[in-house]
């Protein structure tokens, strides 16, 4: 296997890997990284010497090269599908390439749409003030409760619209963290699922059985031991609750349905939010129901991936859920509230396509942006609704990244010429948004 390796500005690696914004989604480790507005992915970790070792490596030592790179890439690509491949990235993504080229001095009119927008970017990863850790012991097993509050508004006021919550408590009933459910959680739920696939997959291609004995396990350790880090809850909260709700305690099983669960979040259409029964699910007594009524009158994806979470908890049987019909489930579920998964997916094709169309018509001078909506809705039909199983990433012409070390790396050896050109035109458009929040002071 021959890999391009291109080396890139310093200066441009420089700021690429000293940026820590909102808009980038780092993984859970910290070990790279997808950024939101311009789509440069980064593998923080990973150096030339360790790409140029996939094209010629030892016999004996292939599994552990392979495994550095390949799985954490998946990880960073999912993200850049789940952006450029969903209604919900559709819609995202047009709002932040109207505000960057459309909105400018001359009209004025328009700037609440970057007020609007830089809101919305922090809706994706709730402020740290939502998020709570403390200093007692975390060791297994953990308990959990989920509750809901409300969120402050601009006045400093808790507004009606609420945030749900999972609490994580230790076996003596101390409290280890509280998290919200954020777009993000479900972000990160998808990304490693594709990671954990891509090491099955190295594990099948490389190991013999005896060392498949070995190795399996040690995998299995490893993301249950992610699961159950107080610093990572933001990125398990919602396995933790899909866990939970149809009572598994295999992790992979955990990740593999909660994936499948917020691709389906991601691609949900706005006419569908409010077609669910909710009174069938919660008693009337309950306070989630209605919270639940007012986040998803406002098209709340992470309260929904949180609803479908209690409807299989009520509707299902415990286990009865698993990776391989949970699609199934989803479309009988879905059947008794009137809602029909092919007419959802065609509706949802349909509306990517007019996004597109409003891309090309609008973003005439960035030929990128042009080309990521109008081959994103190959990449949906390809993928459908729910996005289950591993993604054909070369399939669907999923991005190299940049190493650690300044160099570009695709493994279907297709090179990125504009990436540089790319983040330097975005890097401060955050800062921008930001400032022009900040002065909406009146």
């Amino acid at each position: 296997m021959d890999f391009k390796l291109i080396k890139l500005d310093d200066a441009f690696c420089h700021q690429l890997f000293s940026s820590s914004q909102p808009n980038k989604l780092p993984n859970s480790i910290s070990e790279g990284s997808y950024d939101i507005f311009s789509q440069a992915i980064e593998l923080n970790i990973i150096e030339k010497c360790d790409v140029e070792a996939l094209s010629n490596p030892h016999p004996n030592n292939k599994y552990p090269v392979f495994k550095k790179v390949l799985p954490l890439l998946a990880h960073e690509q999912a993200h850049w599908v789940d952006y450029t491949s969903t209604l919900f990235g559709f819609q995202f993504l047009y709002k932040v390439y109207y505000c960057f080229y459309k909105i400018t001095n001359e009209n004025t009119k328009e700037f609440y749409k970057k007020n609007l927008l830089f809101n919305e970017i922090n809706k994706i990863k709730f402020p740290e003030y939502y998020s709570t850790k403390f200093d007692v012991d975390s060791s297994r097993p953990w308990k959990y409760t989920c509750t809901a509050g409300q969120l402050f508004n601009k006045e400093g006021e808790l507004s009606e619209y609420p945030i749900f919550f999972t609490s994580f408590l230790n076996k003596h009933d101390e409290l280890i963290a509280r998290q919200p459910f954020s777009l993000c959680s479900l972000f990160e739920a998808s990304s490693t699922n594709q990671e954990i696939l891509a090491e099955i997959d190295l594990i099948n291609s490389f190991l013999s059985d005896d060392e498949k004995s070995v190795e399996i396990p040690l995998n299995q350790e490893k993301f249950l031991k992610r699961l159950y880090s107080p610093d990572l809850t933001e990125y398990s909260i919602a396995a933790h609750k899909l866990a939970n709700s149809i009572g598994t305690t295999d992790s992979i099983e955990a990740y593999k349905i909660s994936a499948t669960l917020a691709h389906l979040c991601f691609n949900f259409p706005s006419h569908a939010f409010r077609k669910f029964s909710l009174e069938k699910i919660y008693e009337p007594d309950d306070p989630t129901l209605s919270k639940m009524k007012i986040a998803l009158e406002h098209n709340d994806r992470a309260a929904l991936f949180y609803f479908l979470t209690d409807l299989l908890r009520i509707k299902t049987k415990p286990l009865e859920a698993t990776s391989n019909n949970i699609e199934e489930l989803i479309t009988k579920l879905f059947d008794e509230h009137g809602i029909t998964i092919s007419e959802m997916e065609n509706s949802v094709e349909q509306e990517l396509k007019l996004i597109t169309d409003e891309a090309v018509a609008s973003f005439k001078e960035d030929a990128y942006i042009q080309e990521l909506f109008s081959s994103g809705v190959d990449r949906f039909k390809k993928l459908g609704i729910f996005g289950t199983g591993k993604y054909p990433f070369k399939d669907i012409t999923a991005p190299g990244a940049v190493l650690g070390d300044g160099y570009f790396f695709d493994p279907y050896n297709r090179t990125d010429t504009n990436i540089e050109e790319r983040y330097s035109k975005f890097s401060k458009f955050l800062t921008h948004l930001e400032s022009f929040s900040n002065a909406c002071i009146f």
